[in-house]
C-alpha cells in the first residue's frame, strides 16, 4: 500500500489501498467515491484521507491553479526535466475542461487546510463522483 502525499505541503492526500490508480491523460490520478452514511452525507475518499472542502470561485482557482503549476514545474525541471513538457501540456488542457465547466466542480485541500498545496478536485455523477489528483504534485511512500 502506498500513501501519496503533497510535495508542497507534506499533507497525506491519498492513499491507494494496495490497488493500481486510474490514471486520466498521464496528468491525474482518478479516484471513484462514493457516499458512506454517517448522519451526514460525505463521500469515503473525502473523509479517509481527511479532505478539506474549500469554496473557490473561477478567480481565486485560476490564481491559485498558475501558482500550483509554476511551483510543480519548477519542481519537475529540478528532478525530472522530460516530464515537464508533458505536465505542462497535460495540466493545461485539464484545467481547460474544469474552468468550462467550473460549476460542476468541487474543491479539497489536505488536512492542514493550506492553499499553497494541490486543490483536490471532485466531480459529481449521481450518488458517485470522482476525484482527482495531480499525479506529478504527489510523492508515495510504501508502508
Amino acid at each position: 500500500m502506498k500513501i501519496y502525499k503533497c510535495l508542497l505541503t507534506g499533507d497525506e492526500i491519498l492513499w491507494d489501498n494496495g490497488l493500481p490508480l486510474a490514471e486520466e491523460e498521464d496528468i491525474v490520478y482518478v479516484v471513484e467515491g462514493k457516499y458512506k452514511e454517517e448522519g451526514a452525507k460525505v463521500f469515503d475518499v473525502v473523509e479517509e484521507n481527511r479532505l478539506q472542502e474549500v469554496f473557490l470561485d473561477k478567480t481565486s482557482y485560476h490564481q491559485h491553479i498558475v501558482g500550483y503549476l509554476r511551483e510543480i514545474k519548477s519542481r519537475l525541471e529540478a528532478t525530472q526535466p522530460d516530464r515537464v513538457q508533458p505536465f505542462m501540456t497535460g495540466a493545461q488542457s485539464f484545467v481547460k475542461k474544469v474552468a468550462s465547466s467550473f460549476d460542476e466542480w468541487q474543491f479539497f485541500t489536505g488536512e492542514s487546510q493550506s492553499l499553497e498545496g494541490m486543490l483536490v478536485l471532485a466531480r459529481h455523477e449521481g450518488d458517485r463522483a470522482r476525484f482527482y489528483f495531480f499525479k506529478d504534485g504527489l510523492c508515495g511512500e510504501k508502508v
